[in-house]
This record gives structure tokens, sequence and C-alpha cells, in this order.
């Protein structure tokens, strides 16, 4: 319990209900009363009293002051200890309030700045920030576990390499054992490998329910106290929760993008005369998008669609996918029908309502005279105008069964007489002076189709 100094006690003397309380028991016992400290100063009471009938006040077993009354002195004492317990269990019950308020501000703070980010890299940088900004260190890392070594993934401080065993040095016992300390003397501790060149340093663990991720890190010159520790674990427990979302987030991302491209390689099988197109055409929508500056988001959901943007080709029929000559009328028109066809089994999935647009739009026209709906000038989704490009280009420096691929002189010239017609000038634009940046220095290593490889 909270020692009681001598300012603490006089504050509680002046308390109105410990005054009035004293003083109604006075009151009734009809003796005066005076309370002292150890130098005799007066702290409570009548000031001319000097009876030598006099007994310790204490708290938690220790004086704190002394009861002065010609009679009943036991009995005001023992009231005085009652109401100095009483006011001292309020001001720890509102300490506690306190302190659960402020952590309660910090882990909201902390998910409001790191919780909101599924990137594990920006997370984990942002972790390490507020490390830094709340426990008033030097320099913070995360090490994540990663095939049995534990790898940084964020901060800095000098000397670290970018692994180590998970075992080794003062982080790995740490993250073997499972329990956070604090080191204020490194060079001291049995486990110190060099790890850094500050003398003091904490380590939490970053674990959740049945998970450890790796270790947080406080590294400066000292020392750490054990609220410094305490606030280290706070950040590392609920830091844990947010970056095993964002792990778990990233794998999600993963499989989702795998399955989107094994979805897009067998399409594309289904046709052999266009083997790397879907490639192709992701790749150049996506540096047409870079020089414009696309969101982050809207570049992920770019090269989505671009990957998917033949998937309605599982519904156009062998015989016509697959035919060396040109298609008829008939034919031209079922095939047309693919981007309708991608758009539906697009729309299945919540996840890719995003990209559904640049899907189902990439072969209207900016004159209007595409398909299939006709769309025209910006009403045309800025996705599918970005594909198009890309996809007329890789069109037409493709060998076909029918026709010699052109060269990527030629396909440029192409390209920009169709810019206010076929397609968007903007987009050719950005298309073509990226593409320019990026074949020139390697004409002479570009395949016999003009596409660098």
């Amino acid at each position: 319990m909270t020692l009681l100094n001598p300012r603490s006690l006089r504050q509680i003397l002046r308390h109105e209900i410990v005054q009035r309380c004293l003083g109604q028991l006075a009151e009734r016992l009809a003796t005066p009363f005076r309370i002292v400290d150890e130098q005799d100063v007066t702290l409570a009471g009548d000031a001319a009293l000097n009876d030598k009938n006099r007994v310790p006040v204490l708290f938690s077993g220790t004086t704190v002051a002394w009861m002065i009354a010609p009679r009943h002195t036991e009995a005001l004492a023992a009231t005085l200890e009652g109401l100095i317990a009483l006011e001292m269990e309020k001001k720890a019950v509102a300490a506690d309030a306190l302190e659960m308020y402020r952590e309660i501000n910090l882990l909201f703070h902390l998910h409001e700045v790191v919780g909101t980010n599924l990137n594990l890299v920006e997370a984990c940088n942002s972790l390490t920030g507020e490390v830094q900004r709340l426990v008033k260190c030097d320099a913070s890392m995360i090490f994540l576990v990663e095939e049995d070594k534990l790898r940084v993934a964020a901060g800095n401080t000098p000397r670290h390499s970018e692994s180590l065993p998970s075992g080794s040095g003062i982080v790995g016992h740490v993250y073997a054992h499972g329990q956070a300390d604090i080191f204020n003397h490194v060079e001291d501790a049995p486990h110190f490998a060099g790890e850094t060149d500050y003398p003091a340093m904490m380590c939490a663990p970053l674990e959740t329910d049945d998970t450890r991720l790796g270790i947080l890190v406080a590294a400066g010159n000292g020392p750490f106290s054990a609220n410094d520790l305490k606030l280290l674990i706070t950040l590392a427990s609920h830091g844990a929760i947010v970056l095993r979302h964002a792990q778990l987030y990233t794998e999600l991302h993963e499989l989702f993008q795998s399955t989107v491209s094994v979805l897009a390689e067998t399409i594309e099988k289904r046709d052999p005369y266009t083997a790397g197109h879907t490639q192709r055409v992701t790749d150049y929508s996506v540096m047409t998008a870079e020089f414009l500056r696309l969101p982050e988001k809207d570049l992920n959901d770019l090269r989505l669609s671009a990957i998917l943007h033949d998937v309605g080709k599982i519904g156009v029929r062998d015989h016509i996918l697959l035919k060396p000559s040109r298609l008829d009328q008939s034919e031209m028109e079922q095939m047309k029908r693919h981007t309708e066809h991608g758009a539906d089994i697009l729309n299945h999935s919540r996840l890719l309502h995003a990209i559904v647009d640049g899907v189902r739009f990439h072969h209207e026209r900016y004159d209007g005279k595409g398909y299939n709906h006709g769309l025209q000038g910006l009403a045309i989704p800025l996705h599918a105008r970005i594909i198009a490009v890309a996809d007329a280009f890789d069109a037409m420096t493709t060998d076909r069964p029918y026709r010699k691929g052109m060269d990527t002189a030629t396909a440029t010239l192409e390209i920009s007489k169709g810019a206010g017609t076929q397609f968007d000038p903007v987009i050719v634009n950005a298309f073509l002076t990226t593409l320019a940046a990026r074949t020139q220095p390697i004409l002479k290593a570009a395949s016999p189709t003009g596409i660098p490889e």
C-alpha cells in the first residue's frame, strides 16, 4: 500500500468529512483533541492542548501521527486510523482508475495508429514508432520468427544483424523462454551476443493466445524501470494482435492472388497462341497506372482486373476460341460476349466487385464505337481505358496463325493514331511514355515480335 507522507496526511486531515467525523466524535465524548507529527507540530485540533496522554496513529503498521486528548485518546486515534485507511483506499481506487483510463487511451491510440494498417511491414514500422514515442527509448526493433530464425521486421539499433537463430543472444533467449525482461547493463547479461551498442535494452514477446510471433525490443542509454517494462509489455501484447491480423491478411491476400493467377493461367492455356498475354497486359497496365500515380488500392485493383480481363473466355466454345483463321460475323459476336461472361463470373465474389468494370468494359472505345455497351469518353471506367491500350498493344505485337505480329515501332504508331478515337489520349500518352523509357535501352535484346523479354 502507498506510504503516507506528512503532506498526504495533512490533506486527509483537512478533508471536510474527516474533520466532521472527528469533530462529532470528540463532541460526543466531551473531550478536545490535538493531532501532531513527530516534531510536535499541530496537524489538526486544538493547538493549545498539551496533555501528556498521547497514543500513536498507525497506518499500515507505521506511526504517522500522534493523538493527544485528555480522555478517550485511543478511541479517537482508532477512528482517525479508520478514516485515514478509507481515504487512502479511495486514493488508490482513483489512481487505479486513472491508470486504467490512461491504458485504455493508449491502446485506443495504438489500434488507431497501428491496427488500421493491414500491411505487415507498415504495421511493424508504426509499432516501433509508437514504442519510441511512448517508452522514451532511443531505438526500437521488431524481430519476427521465420524458418527458425528471428528476422528484423522493423526498426534499427546499432550492430543488429538482419537475423538471429531463435535461441541466440538476449533477443533469442527472451523469445525461447517467453518472458519479458530488462537488461540495464547488456554487457553483463549472460546471453548478450553483441546485439546492440546501447547499454540498456528491454525485450517483450509478441504473442497471441496461440502464436509467438517474435520479440519487441526497446533500447537506449537507460536505465529502464519496471514501469517502462510494463508499458512495453502492454504495447507488445496488443501490438501482437495487430501484427497477427496483418500476417493473416497477408497470407490470405497471397492465397487470393495465387488463386487468381492460377485461374488466369488456366484460361490462357486454352489458347496456345496467346501464351504470356495476361502477364504482358498486366505489366503494361501497371506501368501506365504508376505513371499516372494511381493510389495503391487502385493499383492493386487494376492489377487484378488486368490479370482476369479475359476470364470470360472460359464461356467461349473451343471451336471459336481456337479457330486458326479469322472469325466470321456470328463467331465474332459470340467472342464479344466474353467481357460479359467475365463480369458475371466475377460478380459472384464480393472480393472481386471492384475489378468487374475493368473486365466488362475493356473493349469499349473512346469514340463510343466499342462493345458491348457503346460507352464513350470518360464514361468508360479508368481501369478499362488503361487495359484497352495494354491489351491492344499486346494483340498487335503477338503472332497469330493468320498474321505476323507487328514490331514495337509499328504498334506504337498504331496506338498513337488511335488516341482520341479508339483510346483515351491521356492513357495513350502515359503508356507510350513509359513504354519508350522501358524499351529504349534494350531494343537490341527485344524478341522477334519486338516485345522486350
